[in-house]
C-alpha cells in the first residue's frame, strides 16, 4: 500500500478548509450557511460541488441548461443542445411569444411572464426548486438586497483554490464568522457562443422580474452583478434569456 506524502496530506487538508464555510448545515441533501438573515444561503451554485465551483448557467425561468457535455463525469466535450441556437438568446427562450427584429435590438413579447402583475417566478420555473427540491428556491430581489447591505454582511474580493470571487461574511451578532463564497463565474449572453468574464464578473439570478422599466416591459429580471471594480456589488437587471448562475436559498 502506498502512503500519501505529508505534503499531499497538507495540501488536501488546506483545500478542504478553503472550500468549507463556517456555520454549515444540510437541508434536502445540500449544504447551507446561516448568516442571520431572513433566509439561509446555499454554500454552492447549482451544478457545483464546492463553494468555489462555477456550476451551471440558466436563463431566467429555465430549469435546464442550453448545453451539455459529451462526458458528464469529466465535464469534457462542451456542446450546445440541439435547438438552442448555440447561445443564450431569445430564439431559444421558453417564454417567448413573438420576436420582432429591429435596427438595434429585437423586440419580444412573452406568453407567461408578460405583465408586471406577475413579478415572482412560479415554483415550476424556479431552477433551484426543481433541481434541488424541498423548499430550495431562487432568492427574491429583497433577499439579494439584504445580502448586499453592508450593515448585514462584509464583502471581500478574494481567491479560493485559484478561483476569484467574493467572500460574504455575516456581521449579525452571533453569526460573525459565518460566510459564503460567490465565485466570479462569468455569464452567457446572446452576443457570443461562449462563457465571458469568468474570473472578473459574476451574475446571479433572483426570482423577481425587473419592474422599473418605464414601458412596463418584463424583458428583464433582477440579478446580482459582482465584479472586482467599483461599483463592486449591485442588484440590477439582466435580460431573462441570458445564462447566469443561481445560488439557492431556503427558509
Amino acid at each position: 500500500m502506498i502512503k500519501p506524502s505529508i505534503s499531499l496530506l497538507i495540501t488536501f487538508s488546506l483545500s478542504l478548509l478553503a472550500s468549507s464555510c463556517k456555520g454549515q448545515s444540510s437541508y434536502n441533501g445540500h449544504q447551507y450557511v446561516d448568516l442571520g438573515l431572513s433566509v439561509k444561503w446555499a454554500t454552492c451554485n447549482i451544478g457545483a460541488t464546492v463553494p468555489e465551483g462555477y456550476g451551471d448557467y440558466y436563463a431566467w425561468g429555465e430549469t435546464e441548461t442550453y448545453y451539455e457535455y459529451a462526458d458528464v463525469e469529466t465535464g469534457d466535450g462542451f456542446r450546445w443542445k440541439e435547438g438552442k441556437g448555440g447561445r443564450y438568446g431569445w430564439e431559444s427562450y421558453f417564454d417567448i411569444e413573438t420576436i420582432t427584429p429591429t435596427e438595434y435590438e429585437d423586440e419580444v413579447t412573452f406568453k407567461k411572464y408578460k405583465t408586471l402583475d406577475k413579478i415572482l417566478i412560479d415554483p415550476e420555473d424556479d431552477a433551484a426548486h426543481v433541481i434541488w427540491g424541498g423548499n430550495w428556491r431562487m432568492p427574491t430581489k429583497a433577499e439579494l438586497d439584504e445580502l448586499a447591505d453592508s450593515k448585514n454582511c462584509a464583502w471581500t474580493w478574494t481567491t479560493i483554490n485559484g478561483i476569484k470571487g467574493y467572500k460574504v461574511a455575516s456581521k449579525k451578532p452571533g453569526y460573525e464568522g459565518n460566510y459564503i463564497f460567490l465565485p466570479a463565474a462569468g455569464l452567457y449572453t446572446w452576443e457570443v457562443d461562449h462563457l465571458i468574464y469568468a474570473g472578473s464578473e459574476g451574475r446571479y439570478w433572483s426570482a423577481s422580474i425587473y419592474n422599473r422599466n418605464s414601458d412596463e416591459s418584463t424583458v428583464c429580471a433582477y440579478s446580482f452583478y459582482l465584479k472586482n471594480v467599483d461599483p463592486k456589488i449591485s442588484v440590477t437587471s439582466g435580460a431573462r434569456c441570458f445564462g447566469f448562475s443561481i445560488r439557492p436559498v431556503c427558509p
